[in-house]
């Protein structure tokens, strides 16, 4: 039985966009994608979230030493930030720097630049979500269940299909198998937990 691995989909934030917002519900994939980023990221690079230590004066250092073509700032769920913050930071954006941003809600403040705005790139969960291709990089070798009935059950939703193929892959036979892919949705909803 093979290992579940994850699926590298850092490409996606590979445009040319000065500032990508990720946006979806949770399980959609976006903090994933962003530390993928950042580990392929071999330029100047911030990470900050609700969680960050002396958020403010990393922020305040990276403008001032790293603010060049090839850093990027990731903001991990901003939503969590408090407006105040989220005030100061979008008057001080970076201004050769990528920002890449993710949240459970799209809402930039009105007062980002235009000039950022041009080069603005927005991914939300129609783009976050898997297709047959990864889909069937991530099920077990066997012809019971293809992509097109887990991308039915589950509408590319990746915290799902996580779930489904896990669980897929730890299945005890083919009688199991079929068991799991003839379920009603909201048994196999069930069964994914």
């Amino acid at each position: 039985m093979r290992e579940y691995y994850i699926i590298d989909r850092h490409e996606l934030l590979s445009q040319t966009s000065r500032l990508v917002w990720l946006y979806g519900q949770t399980g959609y994939g976006k903090t994933t994608l962003m530390q993928q980023d950042y580990a392929q990221n071999e330029g100047d690079k911030l990470w900050l979230d609700s969680d960050t230590a002396d958020l403010e004066d990393k922020f305040q250092l990276f403008i001032q030493h790293h603010d060049i073509a090839g850093a990027t700032l990731y903001i991990d769920d901003i939503h969590l930030f408090d407006d105040v913050w989220l005030e100061y930071l979008f008057t001080h954006l970076p201004v050769k720097a990528k920002v890449i941003v993710s949240s459970r809600s799209f809402r930039p403040k009105a007062n980002i630049s235009f000039v950022l705005l041009n080069q603005f790139q927005v991914l939300d969960h129609q783009q976050l979500r898997l297709n047959f291709t990864e889909i069937t990089k991530l099920l077990p070798p066997h012809n019971i269940i293809l992509p097109k009935d887990i991308y039915a059950m589950s509408l590319g939703w990746p915290v799902l299909i996580n779930l489904l193929c896990n669980k897929l892959h730890k299945a005890r036979d083919t009688e199991h198998l079929k068991h799991i892919v003839n379920s009603p949705p909201n048994a196999l909803a069930n069964f994914a937990q």
